[in-house]
């Protein structure tokens, strides 16, 4: 008999430690999973197992927080797999090369035709993907501002292909229908125009519109027309289209009073009392297919198609049209965003550049902004993961002087390689300057404070110099960092006789400082400051003299709520001194693809998606109409046009738009600022083949994290930073084992032994992820391939299987 049985974590494999908050026994797939999921299959595991695991991504992508699927009305596809997006500088045609009738079942259906000999002769058809990739910037034909789009320069093609798996011999199929890319055609009721051979290979099809039948002196309205015949012998008719007549043999096609009209069959028999009638079709145009021809449709040739008929023995077994959208009469040499391309040969399919996601500027996405906010700062807005707004002046210049890596050189010399001095850099006599460097910190990097007491106007003299003094004293600020959770804070007052620090987050929202209560009045006390994510950094108070402390969760960089890294570790001194004869700035670098981030994402390359992206800032004292701090560069890293694109947007602005998606504004003159648009997941193409009537709503991101991903258990660190569905026995899924406490595979009865199932059973377990403790990890797993397929039907089942971290479901052995 089987039976369920629900039990806690705690009674089965090894616990994990969690930081996750859920109410116990309330959330039940989908949740949590829809907030942010990867889908995790075994890479020796059963080809059930791979595909129980795209049938959950297919649910949870459908289900995903805040987000919205494309909306097709109608027969489209985009150009995308289960496991690969298709992002910037893709080539379409290296992430799908074709696409199947299970995929377009109208436009690519197959069918069956029948020779004059009765045999039955099944065809094929396939589209494939056009060698093109989309890009950012200005079009071939130089728009003014840069735009998103799909480039067809001379030698970007696709191809529509009609396959015949048995060869045919064509001269056996007059008057033989046939359905091509989901419109109906009969092919020639002569055989002439059927003929595959070594010297001319040529097929004529008539488009079967709408159907006519007229008997011998009779007359019918049809489609708005008025249509009578007089059949003249059993090959010949004259037929009258809205008064106009003309007299044609059978298999004749063309236009009659302005109407396209094809004599498909003229019975005739002269004999007494036997039906005399004509079969004809009404608006039918003749296709004209013939080997290394372009395309005629009616007496009109289809610039930009070429034809290729494989045959063999007079039998035909494929027709190939190449299309080349640049050739057309009217040429195309690209399609924007929200554009398409119809095929000219058959008008049934197009190709349309429908979406992005998310859209450049859309509220989704992180916006950081950097500018230089005074003549000596230069200031940074962004919201962290706990929601809060930082809008500050955070840099401005120091007396470093920088070496070929943009760090300290750690040597002062005796000041005359400086090109300020304190009066010059706007600093009194005892000011601290922040800036920040690659030193001995925790995690890292940390603030390095400089004293400068005692500087004079003729330099730097070393005695009165610190180049790294860790020391944060009262009005400074700094930084902490949570692994994603970062925050500002500043010192507003220590108060070591009173053991007594407090601290103020700088973040909006905040109301009060922080009282932080030091454990003693000495050097060496310690206090205990709560963070956002609920953590906690300790505070140590620390005289040198003159009243300041250390923390051990000081770093140098920023996480935005998406999981952007802006790096200010490169950003000290900021000074425009020579050194070697290079000129040496701040440097502010944000990161794309981080552990907080929205997983990781590969091209269809296997290329790491996300770079680096370089705001250089720089101070200058001299020849300076504008703030004497300024932004003076962006570098992305990687390779223009194939990792990121720029364009100039009038006479002082310059967008940038990186292969991640990062959407970059540098705008003004002599005062500039960077405006960043930053997506949590690498920013997705939405390229379609479909029919031509289609319409396409594009979808929209989710709330943070709210993607989903399918990948092998080799890949799970790519995906660490979302909750897991891990499919699959512990003996083919490294993560499964890992689940139930094993570093090695679990197989037959220790799989069993782990988890009270046997042959016939499965099991559904819940657990902190195993690769991230802040994240959970759903089991879903049997005794052998056919059970796993089982539990995923049941854990597929809406709201039905809980997914708090002490949960788990059973189906156990058999009895």
């Amino acid at each position: 008999m089987k039976f369920k049985k629900i039990m806690s974590v705690l009674a089965g494999a090894v616990m994990l430690s969690s930081t996750v908050a859920f109410a116990a026994a309330a959330n039940m797939y989908p949740k949590p999973f829809t907030d942010g999921a990867a889908i995790v299959y075994g890479t020796n595991a059963a080809s059930t197992d791979m595909a129980g695991a795209i049938d959950i991504y297919d649910q949870l992508k459908d289900r995903t927080t805040g987000a919205t699927t494309a909306e097709i009305e109608g027969e489209a596809k985009a150009i995308e797999t289960s496991s690969q997006a298709l992002y910037l500088s893709d080539y379409l045609n290296a992430t799908k090369t074709t696409f199947l009738k299970s995929e377009l079942p109208t436009v690519l259906a197959d069918g069956i035709v029948t020779d004059d000999d009765g045999k039955e002769l099944k065809y094929n058809l396939k589209v494939t993907i056009p060698d093109t990739e989309v890009v950012y910037g200005e079009t071939p034909d130089t728009l003014a501002a840069p735009v998103i789009f799909a480039e067809f320069n001379n030698s970007i093609s696709y191809e529509l292909k009609v396959i015949f798996p048995t060869a045919a011999n064509t001269t056996k199929l007059t008057n033989e229908k046939i359905n091509l890319f989901g419109k109906p055609y009969a092919f020639s009721g002569s055989y002439t125009d059927l003929i595959i051979s070594a010297g001319e290979s040529k097929i004529i099809l008539f488009e079967e519109a709408t159907p006519v039948i007229i008997n011998d002196g009779e007359s019918v309205t049809v489609a708005g027309s008025t249509i009578s015949a007089a059949i003249e012998d059993t090959n010949t008719a004259s037929v009258t289209v809205d008064g106009v007549t003309e007299s044609h043999d059978e298999g004749w096609s063309g236009k009659i009073g302005g109407k396209d009209v094809y004599f498909k069959n003229v019975v005739g028999p002269n004999v007494a009392g036997t039906s005399r009638y004509i079969e004809l079709y009404l608006n039918s145009n003749k296709l004209t297919i013939e080997d290394d021809e372009e395309v005629v449709l009616g007496a009109e040739s289809i610039d930009g198609t070429n034809c290729t008929l494989t045959a063999s023995g007079n039998k035909i077994s494929e027709i190939k049209i190449d299309v080349t959208p640049y050739d057309f009469d009217e040429s195309i040499k690209y399609i924007k965003l929200g554009e398409s391309i119809v095929d000219p040969v058959f008008s049934t399919i197009k190709f349309e550049l429908a979406s992005i996601n998310p859209e450049l500027e859309d509220d989704s996405r992180d916006e950081i902004l950097i500018k230089a906010s005074g003549e000596r700062t230069a200031s940074i807005k962004f919201t962290n993961k706990a929601g809060k707004t930082y809008d500050m002046n955070m840099l401005r210049p120091g007396p470093i002087r920088l070496n070929s890596s943009y760090a300290s050189n750690g040597s002062i010399g005796d000041g005359s390689e400086y090109a300020y001095n304190a009066t010059e850099l706007g600093v009194g006599a005892s000011d601290n300057l922040i800036v920040y460097n690659t030193g001995s910190y925790p995690e890292g990097g940390g603030p390095v404070h400089q004293n400068i007491t005692g500087l004079t106007t003729t330099g730097l003299g070393s005695a009165n110099y610190t180049s790294k003094e860790s020391v944060i004293r009262e009005n400074d600020y700094f930084i902490t960092c949570s692994n994603e959770y970062t925050q500002i804070w500043k010192v507003k007052n220590i108060r070591a006789s009173s053991s007594e620090v407090k601290i103020e987050d700088q973040g909006s929202g905040t109301t009060e400082a922080t009282v932080v209560s030091l454990s003693a009045t000495t050097v060496g006390a310690t206090g205990t400051l709560t963070l956002a994510d609920g953590s906690s950094a300790t505070i140590i108070l620390n005289d040198t003299g003159t009243a300041g402390i250390t923390s051990n969760k000081v770093c140098g960089y920023l996480y935005t709520k998406s999981g952007a890294k802006i790096d200010l570790r490169g950003a000290n001194g900021m000074n425009e001194m020579a050194q070697g004869g290079i000129n040496k700035s701040g440097l502010i670098v944000i990161e794309e693809e981080t552990a907080y981030n929205g997983g990781a994402f590969t091209d269809n390359q296997a290329a790491t998606v996300g770079k680096n992206l370089t705001i250089r800032i720089v101070h200058e004292k001299d020849t300076r109409t504008g703030k004497d701090m300024q932004l003076v560069e962006y570098t992305p890293t990687g390779t223009n046009l194939q990792d990121f694109w720029t364009d100039d947007v009038g006479d002082y602005d310059n967008y940038y738009l990186s292969k991640y998606g990062t959407f970059l504004k540098q705008t003004g003159d002599t005062d500039k600022q960077v405006t960043v648009y930053y997506p949590e997941d690498a920013m997705t193409v939405g390229f379609y083949v479909g029919e031509m009537s289609a319409e396409i709503t594009p979808g929209s991101t989710g709330a943070a994290g709210g993607q989903v991903a399918i990948v092998k258990d080799s890949e799970v660190s790519t995906v660490a930073s979302k909750h897991l569905v891990v499919v699959g026995g512990s003996c083919v899924n490294t993560v499964a084992a890992k689940i139930l406490g094993s570093d090695a595979p679990l197989c037959g009865a220790e799989f069993s032994t782990a988890t009270n199932v046997g042959a016939g059973g499965y099991i559904i377990k819940t657990v902190a992820s195993p690769e991230n403790e802040a994240k959970v990890a759903m089991l879903v797993a049997g005794y052998n391939a056919a059970d796993t397929t089982n539990a995923i039907k049941r854990a597929m089942v809406i709201d039905g299987v809980a997914t708090d971290v002490d949960s788990e479901e059973i189906f156990p052995v058999v009895a």
